[in-house]
């Protein structure tokens, strides 16, 4: 009888660990799985934490100035007036006036049928662009010094189209050197 007891438990040990303790087992296990993939993860996060207070540390030492100029550079939205005007300002330098402006600007990437529903269209550039299209009378020379300031002005431009037509300007009448120049560039604004 002793040892059909013994034997009795030893098959009841045999059956409790495959049947209770095997799941827990594995159970236990992957929980320790998702623990690691957790581990991994948090720091990941703190790495990225890392990298956006070092990131907020250089931000903070650019100084309002330089932060004006990024701006300028490339802002936030198209601003038509100011853009126009800051053209007109360069032009004047050389007794020129910008004339004809027209900014263009893009559609909306949404696609549908129905005008009241509108479906937006992913778009994976994080930067929008218009374009300006403007006169201004004046000589080769005067040109070529308003290109080169318009080149070097902080705003981000791209020029696409010159063309040039014969004309009067009131800083050349007495050269008789005028051209009327046709100018055609895109700009560019964060989205």
């Amino acid at each position: 009888m002793k040892n059909f007891i013994a034997l009795l438990l030893i098959v009841a040990s045999i059956g409790v660990f495959y049947y209770i303790a095997t799941p827990l087992y594995g159970e236990v296990q992957a929980l320790r799985s998702t623990k690691a993939e957790y581990d991994q993860a948090l720091s990941r996060s703190q790495e990225a934490q890392k990298v956006r207070q070092a990131l907020e540390t250089k931000y903070n030492s650019i100084s309002v100035e330089n932060l004006d100029r990024l701006r300028s550079f490339l802002p936030d939205h198209i601003d038509n007036i100011r853009l126009i005007i800051e053209i007109d300002k360069i032009a004047g330098r050389y007794n020129m006036t910008v004339s004809n402006a027209q900014v263009t600007v893009p559609q909306s990437n949404t696609s549908s049928n129905n005008p009241n529903e509108a479906t937006i269209v992913e778009e994976p550039m994080v930067y929008g662009t218009g374009k300006l299209n403007f006169s201004v009378s004046g000589t080769y020379d005067e040109y070529l010094s308003f290109i080169k300031d318009l080149e070097q002005s902080l705003r981000l431009i791209n020029i696409t189209s010159v063309s040039l037509t014969t004309g009067t300007s009131s800083s050349s009448k007495e050269s008789g050197n005028a051209y009327e120049y046709k100018i055609s560039f895109d700009t560019y604004w964060l989205k």
